[in-house]
């Protein structure tokens, strides 16, 4: 098993974008400085940032403070949260002889903070008081506040509630713009009485906030913490970025994306950017994961140095059995297997996954729960045909659920797969009955591929692996909304949106996302069908799974096992000019083949079955 968090140890090969980092961060002529870090969900920022801070904190002269604002999501304002951590961290770390003079500047800012929260809290409580009998909706002037300030720090903590008019006293009489400047004025006093070269605030899971807090996050540190000597470094997904901004200012003119980009470009100064792995660093990175526990520390660290080495990338190279054995100077046949598993799933994953490195990890995982729970029950699984499982599992679905059927009618070992082979090896006529009944599957490159990866399942009964896969089985893709990534959630979302242009626009994303993405979605999609009665909407289900396709049409296969679930009494007309659109010319034997199955059959009502018949005369 492997642990699914941040790590210090680097397989993936960014020492580069560390240095770099890093570099940024300490230059006294670029400070003050914010640097985003951007990448995928599971990309590996988080990791980064856990190397970043690894290095920056054995240099004593530079602080790092780590802030994570998704935990404070539910306790109060982030911006506030955020500021508090900085300030509370520089003084309780700071080696300066200064002491009694840094404690009194921090005090000096927290009281600024809390006047902050209660200005908010008052403000907030004024505009309410309509609703609870108060004074009614007027806008409050800051001198204003002290007469609602009590009541409104009734739901503060860590504030006397006794001082509050106090607290206001000094602060209250200037305006909102001299508050925020004096702040940065005294925040820069506090950060160079610390007598740190560089203080480094890293902030991690933005991406994970509600867009209300990644905007406060960001305001925050060009508002009041932008001062000399000072760095931040943020960790995103870009995406939902730009997407927390276009949420909170739906009310900007002109183009949302060019909006949320301007505004990332004023924040962050510097951005950096993790790449997917390419096909060959999922393989080097899924052997690495592999045989870690298998190797002794000092080899292990050998074999990593030879993955990251300039000439091993440059020249594409993967870590075979026999690189092992020359990297180390020794036998290692313990470790055999793991090579040829890797190399027998690495290729397919790092093209479905879209170098990815947490799905690779999360599959991994999957596949070592499932052994481990089939030899707690003392069932026996080969690890080779389980992962070859539940690749079709996460990449085909529908598919995945069509083999159950098959093997559970045939004890478990279903002739179908041996038909296949012969179909595909030209054994049976292209236009034979069984040629036609596998049309789905070969027809699609991607099942054809799948069908030739080792270990060959013809005679392999396939009941105790359905056993543990049954969760995925009776619920449609049931953990395909865990695997989406953040982006792939938010496209889910648009496309069951009220506004059509918002539709398509989520339906022109679809070319940016991986294959497990993608495959995820539809899944979603057709779970949501799964659960209709009634198909006659366009903008429903099934017209969005259509209109889906159309995006991804290499998941064809997943539409038509979908479709063909559908009562032939309850397909919409329109299905049929829907259906011509995505498969006409390049598919048009399935079209064909479909249009036969509405006309051949007893349960489709005249209309449709008039529709079909036309059609199919024009093809012909």
């Amino acid at each position: 098993m492997w642990a699914d968090r941040e790590t210090n140890s680097d397989l993936l090969g960014t020492t580069h974008l560390k240095d770099i980092a890093i570099q940024i961060s300490k230059d006294p002529s670029l400070l003050p400085v914010t640097i985003g870090i951007f990448g995928d969900w599971g990309s590996g920022k988080s990791s980064l940032i856990e190397m970043v801070s690894k290095e920056l904190k054995e240099d004593a002269t530079s602080l790092v403070i780590p802030f994570n604002g998704w935990l404070f999501e539910n306790y109060e304002d982030a911006k506030t949260a955020l500021i508090e951590t900085i300030i509370e961290t520089i003084v309780e770390n700071s080696p300066s002889k200064k002491g009694k003079e840094l404690k009194e500047a921090g005090l000096r800012l927290i009281k600024k903070i809390n006047w902050f929260k209660v200005a908010g809290k008052a403000v907030q409580y004024g505009a309410t008081a309509l609703a609870t009998g108060g004074v009614g909706l007027v806008p409050l002037a800051l001198s204003d506040l002290p007469s609602v300030a009590k009541k409104a720090g009734e739901v503060l903590e860590n504030i006397d509630k006794n001082n509050i008019d106090e607290l206001f006293k000094s602060e209250s009489d200037n305006s909102l713009s001299k508050n925020i400047r004096s702040f940065r004025k005294e925040f820069e006093k506090l950060v160079e009485l610390s007598e740190f070269n560089s203080v480094v605030i890293t902030i991690d899971d933005l991406d994970r906030c509600l867009p209300n807090s990644v905007i406060e996050t960001l305001e925050a540190i060009k508002l009041f913490l932008y001062a000399p000597k000072t760095s931040f470094i943020i960790a995103a997904d870009e995406r939902i970025v730009k997407y927390a901004v276009k949420s909170r200012f739906p009310e900007l003119p002109g183009d949302k994306s060019e909006i949320g980009r301007d505004y990332l470009e004023k924040l962050i100064q510097y951005q950096i950017h993790i790449p997917a792995m390419t096909q060959n660093d999922t393989e080097n990175y899924i052997t690495l994961l592999l045989i870690q526990e298998k190797l002794e520390e000092d080899d292990f660290k050998k074999c990593i140095d030879w993955v990251l080495d300039s000439k091993t990338i440059e020249e594409a190279r993967i870590l075979t059995f026999n690189e092992i054995e020359t990297i180390i100077q020794a036998k290692t046949e313990a470790i055999r297997e793991d090579l040829a598993f890797s190399q027998r799933i690495g290729p397919i994953l790092g093209m479905g996954l879209n170098g990815n490195p947490r799905q690779c990890k999360r599959f991994l995982n999957t596949l070592s729960i499932r052994m481990k729970m089939a030899e707690s029950r003392n069932i026996t699984l080969e690890r080779r045909v389980l992962s070859k499982l539940m690749i079709l599992e996460y990449f085909r679905p529908q598919q995945f659920r069509t083999l159950h059927k098959w093997q559970s009618q045939q004890e478990g070992m279903p002739k179908e797969f041996k038909e296949l082979k012969e179909v595909l090896s030209d054994d049976i006529d292209d236009g034979s009955q069984k040629s036609k009944e596998f049309e789905l599957w070969i027809k699609d490159d991607w099942i054809c591929k799948w069908l030739d990866m080792e270990p060959e399942l013809t005679d392999k009964d396939l009941r105790p692996y359905f056993y543990f896969s049954r969760e995925n089985i009776f619920q449609i893709s049931a953990a395909s909304t865990s695997r989406l990534s953040a982006e792939a959630q938010n496209i889910l979302k648009e496309l069951y949106n009220k506004s059509a242009a918002i539709r398509n626009t989520a339906l022109d994303k679809s070319n940016s996302l991986s294959e497990i993405d993608a495959t995820g979605i539809l899944s979603e999609i057709i779970k949501k069908g799964s659960t209709e009665e009634d198909f006659s909407d366009e903008n429903g289900s099934l017209g969005l799974s259509v209109s889906w396709i159309n995006k991804r049409p290499e998941l064809i296969s997943e539409l038509m096992s979908f479709i063909n679930t559908i009562p032939d009494t309850d397909l919409p007309i329109w299905i049929i000019t829907k259906l011509e659109s995505i498969l006409c010319p390049d598919k048009i034997t399935l079209f064909s083949d479909f249009l036969n199955r509405i006309i051949e059959s007893s349960d489709a009502g005249t209309p449709i079955k008039n529709a079909a018949r036309l059609r199919l005369k024009k093809l012909k």
